[in-house]
């Protein structure tokens, strides 16, 4: 029995030696996670801060922005109308003029700036649409043309500063 009693005794001393081995790795493992834990804490925090960081700068950015597309589309839309008064002014010169008694050739030359002073008036008013697009009020418009006829009256308008240089432009459409 004696040896029963030995060989228990052996056996209980290895499992204590165990049992402190399994503590003392267990402190170990629970130091690492601990310090691991923290350090990922610290971790967290740091990104969040840059987040929250950045964050602010994306908004203010975003805020920038929409404040000077709202000072460009007034700016537009200002210099549109402000454009628009003094070519309506023109326009309606030159359609008086062509009223009055004119020759072939002045006639020709009215009825250009009359087509070149709508065309300045159409650009403006596509500036305006540009303000239009930005504040999401712009309606698309379907309108038909005559080709040849653009295309005339647009020599034509060429055709004015071509004779002070002695040059002749001229259409020939089939």
């Amino acid at each position: 029995m004696t040896d029963d009693i030995a060989k228990y005794e052996r056996r209980l001393a290895r499992e204590k030696l165990a049992r402190k081995e399994a503590e003392h790795l267990l402190e170990v493992k629970s130091l690492e996670l601990y310090s691991s834990n923290l350090a990922l804490k610290s971790l967290n925090d740091d990104l969040e801060s840059q987040v929250e960081i950045r964050t602010k700068d994306l908004v203010k950015a975003r805020d920038d922005a929409l404040s000077l597309a709202k000072v460009k589309t007034d700016f537009l839309s200002n210099m549109s109308h402000e454009l628009r008064t003094p070519m309506n002014g023109v326009l309606g010169s030159l359609n008086l003029l062509l009223d009055s008694a004119l020759d072939k050739p002045q006639s020709k030359l009215v009825n250009t700036g009359i087509y070149s002073g709508n065309l300045l008036l159409q650009l403006i008013n596509d500036i305006l649409d540009l303000s239009k697009l930005d504040a999401g009020k712009l309606v698309i418009e379907n309108s038909s043309f005559n080709p040849t006829s653009l295309l005339e009256t647009a020599i034509d308008s060429f055709a004015v500063s071509g004779q002070s240089k002695k040059l002749s432009m001229e259409t020939d459409i089939a």
